[in-house]
């Protein structure tokens, strides 16, 4: 376990060991197997998830066969299954693995409990929140105002390590195209640079 509180005292640099000490005990690791589910459409879960390594696809299942990928989670990046966490109510979206991935796994409502009286904890607890919801703006920002290609271009600027991991089917849901959109779309793009 402290290899995991390392990686937090890293992640959050305002928490000092006492505040450590009192999340040791809510703090478990797992490893998922790539194409494994986190978590569930449909199920409560109230787990906060830090990606140590490897990396998670958040979607939503549209109905059969049919998805909208909304993030991408790699290393040093957080997730949850928000309706449950802030509203209490079933997950509406699902988290899997799309490689081999190590989370560490904390109980928001068990954070909670112990915020109450500790204002670091509070504190961080605010930040993650408001970089979470700076984040989502952003890509709603980025849907609303930007072409496919935009959107493509400002992912694989801000995501360069990324794109090679993800498959196209993935990354073009995530874009709100079709992959032979993305497809065609990259052969422009290569074309208009051999020109």
């Amino acid at each position: 376990m402290m290899d995991s509180l390392e990686v937090i005292k890293s992640r959050f640099p305002l928490l000092g060991n006492a505040e450590l000490a009192q999340l040791a005990p809510l703090i478990s690791m797992k490893q998922l197997a790539a194409g494994e589910t986190l978590i569930r459409a449909g199920s409560v879960d109230y787990r906060g998830v830090l990606v140590l390594s490897g990396l998670l696809r958040n979607y939503h299942p549209l109905g059969i066969g049919k998805e909208r990928t909304v993030l991408f989670i790699a290393a040093g990046g957080s997730v949850a299954a928000y309706g449950s966490v802030l509203e209490n109510r079933p997950a509406v979206e699902q988290t899997q693995a799309l490689e081999d991935t190590t989370v560490l796994l904390l109980d928001i409502r068990q954070l909670r409990k112990l915020m109450e009286d500790n204002r670091v904890l509070q504190q961080v607890y605010t930040n993650v929140v408001e970089q979470l919801l700076l984040d989502a703006i952003k890509r709603v920002d980025r849907f609303v105002m930007l072409s496919p290609e935009q959107r493509y271009l400002q992912f694989i600027h801000e995501n360069p390590e990324l794109e090679q991991r993800i498959p196209q089917k993935y990354l073009a849901s995530y874009l709100g195209i079709t992959p032979i959109s993305l497809s065609r779309m990259r052969n422009r793009m290569v074309r208009r640079k051999l020109t």
